[in-house]
């Protein structure tokens, strides 16, 4: 996880650099013109990006001094917010926000328009599908590792790297099931927004009321 994360993070921040010359700030306007109901709806379906931040509720258990995972989440969670905010403000202030809700990917559209000095490669948008298709893997890998933890601790078995194979078809069938891509956002859209309350309100607030009342944890030195 930590080799793939500057091979997916190093070429993202170096496109984001290349497309600051095209950068209009203009596209941006106007602003604080929407309702306060489409602003509470987009903050919602924008925080649904950071569900993958789960995995480090289950890694705090292996993480020794226990305090130590505060200025991890922290750390992490501002480097996430930080180039999630980069790349919205790039993408919406070079393509405008008509033209990027018509792009299904429109950090891929944004690999087409930059230009990469002395670059040999045509298709420079298949880089950034390697890059994704690893980011990708990373997290699945994730969710694998820790899914087989959780049912180990579950059966009270010694080893758990049995178990990840039979937790591959949990992922890869149902990726079979939508026949394009309106019903893969289709399917997104409503598993995200359907466990997003749960992940993201609910299961922190539950740890976080079972960490009180069994008095773990402490203050952060």
């Amino acid at each position: 996880g930590e080799i793939l994360f500057f091979v997916s993070i190093g070429p993202l921040l170096l496109i984001l650099l290349f497309a600051l010359p095209n950068v209009e700030i203009s596209n941006l306007a106007p602003f604080f013109q929407i309702s306060w109901k489409k602003l509470i709806w987009g903050s919602f379906n924008f925080s649904l990006s950071y569900i993958g931040i789960l995995l480090l509720f289950f890694a705090n258990v292996f993480i020794q001094p226990p305090n130590k995972s505060h200025g991890i989440v922290r750390s992490s969670l501002l480097t996430v917010g930080i180039l999630n905010l980069m790349i919205n403000i790039i993408t919406v202030s070079i393509f405008g926000v008509s033209e990027t809700k018509k792009q299904i990917w429109p950090v891929m559209t944004l690999m087409q328009v930059v230009h990469l000095p002395a670059s040999l490669i045509e298709r420079q948008e298949a880089l950034m599908i390697i890059f994704w298709v690893i980011t990708v893997f990373s997290l699945v890998s994730g969710y694998l590792y820790f899914s087989s933890i959780i049912i180990t601790k579950m059966l009270k078995s010694k080893e758990q790297s049995y178990l990840v194979f039979p937790l591959l078809p949990i992922i890869y069938i149902p990726a079979l099931i939508p026949s394009n891509i309106v019903e893969v956002y289709k399917w997104y859209r409503w598993l995200y927004r359907s466990t997003g309350i749960l992940f993201l309100v609910i299961l922190p607030f539950l740890l976080w009321s079972i960490a009180k009342i069994r008095k773990v944890g402490g203050p952060v030195d």
